[in-house]
């Protein structure tokens, strides 16, 4: 499997290990259809650990804008806070988390929307927890 893995329709695919994080199941970071995500590298996160993932939002010849998006975690992990980070720093927007923690939605709220320049690869950053009983070097589907 790749370490980055796109579609056009903008899901990012990744799975989790106890002991690495590997492309496999979808975390859907859904936003404008005029934004590609992929995941560049793929950090290591231990079971029981918390560590950040980094998708980032690539655009094309033209800006994008974007009201929300959401980022769903794989099976076996969660979002440990409701924030995402915009290129390292922490974002101000308000986001939400789901009930059992594994959905991550951000919105614009008031403001005009999240706006992605033209020909640029945004980095969002997420923070995940494994699970502390996820199996060791087993793919948590």
């Amino acid at each position: 499997m790749s370490a980055s893995r796109c579609t056009s329709a903008a899901l990012v695919v990744a799975a989790v290990t106890a002991t690495c994080l590997l492309p496999a199941v979808p975390a859907f970071a859904a936003g404008s259809p005029h934004i590609r995500f992929s995941q560049p590298y793929v950090p290591s996160i231990a079971a029981g650990k918390t560590g950040r993932v980094v998708i980032v939002a690539e655009t094309g010849g033209d800006p994008a804008l974007s009201s929300s998006f959401r980022i769903t975690a794989p099976e076996r992990t969660t979002f440990p806070e409701a924030r995402f980070y915009w290129n390292g720093d922490r974002s101000g927007a308000p986001c939400t988390l789901s009930g059992n923690a594994r959905q991550l939605t951000c919105d614009a709220g008031t403001r005009a929307g999240f706006a992605f320049p033209a020909e640029s690869g945004t980095r969002l950053g997420v923070l995940v927890r494994v699970d502390a009983d996820a199996p060791e070097g087993t793919t948590l589907d």
